[in-house]
């Protein structure tokens, strides 16, 4: 075992139990005090915590990008296409996050949102206007988007389409 193994092992035993936390510029810090939220440190700085009594999680909330796996999707008039969207999001309560999301992954939580809410936007539409009507629709996924990262303290900054393929239908059965 090498030295700075054991100076590792020791630092990572000591710095729960020291009062000073630093929260970066990128980050924003909820302080829990016996499993309740106490504060939220924004913009980065140094907290004061009681060690056992007080918890710090400390949260990314730089814009993130992220692009959906394809999804088939039929359209109002009974075509179908497969579309793969893009987005940019951030976090914008860290708490709220933490509150509604937990420890599950973020981009696990966007995708399942985006997924509902493309095929939401898309089912209300032709594929004569996803054509005429994309920066329209982008738009509307977009809104959507928004509304309901919200409920997770999430912000969706941007959607775009980035593929959308009409389906052929192959009759492989009789």
């Amino acid at each position: 075992m090498q030295l700075s193994d054991i100076i590792s092992g020791i630092w990572a035993a000591i710095k729960p139990l020291s009062p000073i936390q630093v929260v970066n510029e990128n980050n924003q810090g909820v302080l829990w005090t016996l499993g309740q939220v106490t504060k939220i440190k924004k913009n980065g700085g140094v907290i004061w915590i009681l060690p056992l009594i007080q918890r710090l999680d400390v949260i990314d909330v730089t814009t993130g990008a992220f692009t959906f796996l394809p999804q088939s999707v039929t359209l109002k008039d009974g075509n179908s296409v497969v579309v793969q969207l893009g987005i940019t999001y951030h976090v914008e309560s860290a708490a709220t996050m933490l509150l509604t999301v937990g420890d599950n992954d973020v981009e696990e939580v966007i995708a399942v949102i985006g997924r509902g809410v493309t095929a939401d936007v898309l089912l209300r539409h032709t594929q004569g206007e996803l054509a005429d009507k994309k920066a329209d629709i982008e738009e509307d996924i977009c809104d959507l988007m928004c509304k309901e990262a919200r409920k997770y303290g999430l912000e969706c900054d941007s959607a775009h389409v980035a593929e959308c393929t009409k389906c052929i239908g192959i009759k492989v059965f009789n």
